[in-house]
């Protein structure tokens, strides 16, 4: 199994979405569900660069829910 590690400065703008979209998805229940069955659809694909750019429109539609004020 490959693992993929991270080395991201917490102040850093990336560091601050993970952690951004974490809390969003561990509060609400269905976003979680969704993001669970959009991740088991796509990883049927074995390509890491495809399925990574194709979760993108999900996270930055929950980035956006999680930063409106």
């Amino acid at each position: 199994m490959l693992y993929w590690k991270h080395i991201i400065r917490t102040e850093n703008k990336e560091w601050k979405d993970i952690i951004t979209f974490r809390d969003y998805i561990r509060k609400h229940r269905d976003a979680r569900g969704t993001y669970e069955q959009l991740k088991l659809k796509l990883a049927a694909c074995h390509d890491r660069i495809v399925y990574t750019k194709l979760k993108g429109p999900f996270i930055q539609e929950i980035l956006q829910k999680a930063t409106k004020r």
